[in-house]
């Protein structure tokens, strides 16, 4: 965790790295004055296995103002979504997993299967 104390932080030009080894550790800026934002912001992964969640990764005690320019990432983007999230005082970053077509159409074909046993049935011999 970095801590940085001040007037006020700006990250308005070059590049903030964050590292995310995994849900639980992963860098984080407190800020105990506000913060600009206008930069790049670049995502480290170490295990895309466990990246989805959502991780607060910078906090300033008086406000956020302005979101990064720009945001890359080391995972896959057609397995995964990642978004900024902005926050009065605080970014987070939103890391999801997007589903493969195969289980989309698996999940589909389970449900219409499932449906159609429930549909009621005519009994022969009954008009």
């Amino acid at each position: 965790m970095a801590q940085l104390a001040g007037e006020r932080a700006s990250f308005t030009s070059g590049v903030l790295l964050v590292d995310v080894a995994n849900r639980t550790s992963f860098d984080v800026v407190e800020v105990s004055r506000g913060v600009e934002l206008a930069g790049l912001l670049r995502l480290a992964f170490g295990d895309p296995e466990t990246a989805a969640g959502t991780y607060r990764i910078l906090a300033a005690e008086d406000g956020v103002s302005g979101p990064f320019s720009s945001l890359e990432y080391n995972l896959d983007p057609a397995q995964y979504r990642v978004d900024a999230l902005y926050g009065a005082r605080h970014v987070d970053v939103w890391v999801s997993a997007i589903p493969e077509v195969r289980a989309t159409w698996l999940m589909a074909i389970g449900l219409a299967a499932l449906l159609l046993t429930r549909l009621p049935r005519k009994r022969p011999g009954c008009a």
